[in-house]
């Protein structure tokens, strides 16, 4: 089985983190319907996708954001079951103000510090399979 592309059988769920120069990470807001409470850009990989491909999308779908795939690095990839999990990072200084948020899925963005991110999970406001995610991308962070 190919996990790069998306499948009927296989799940690829794709997760991005977006760091400034400051050592701020991107957080958005989901919308009520989706739970209202903060993420980091991530979505499904469609099945005539592969796993950069949809996270490129997901980023211009509910950020607006614009990315190439070598502004992505894979940094983690495991495979659960019958889901794949990719976790990528990227370096990138945005204007929250220019984004364009897709208002179905995203209520708001911000840029949080790492201190500021441990509260909002602390506060229960982090999605759990972002807070494993999270955890994995300090790891990976700290070595950067």
């Amino acid at each position: 089985m190919n996990i790069e592309r998306g499948s009927m059988e296989n799940k690829n769920i794709v997760t991005l983190f977006v760091r400034n120069d400051k050592g701020d990470m991107l957080l958005q807001k989901r919308s009520k319907q989706k739970g209202g409470k903060y993420g980091f850009i991530s979505g499904h990989v469609q099945e005539s996708e592969t796993n950069s491909q949809g996270i490129i999308r997901e980023t211009k779908e509910e950020m607006g954001i614009n990315i190439d795939e070598k502004d992505l690095k894979l940094f983690y990839r495991v495979e659960e079951g019958q889901t794949n999990f990719n976790l990528y990072y990227m370096n990138r200084n945005l204007n929250i103000e220019n984004l364009t948020l897709q208002k179905e899925e995203v209520e708001d963005a911000k840029w949080c510090s790492v201190e500021e991110i441990k509260t909002i999970i602390d506060d229960d406001k982090l999605y759990k399979n972002h807070i494993d995610a999270f955890e994995i991308a300090m790891k990976y962070l700290c070595k950067e």
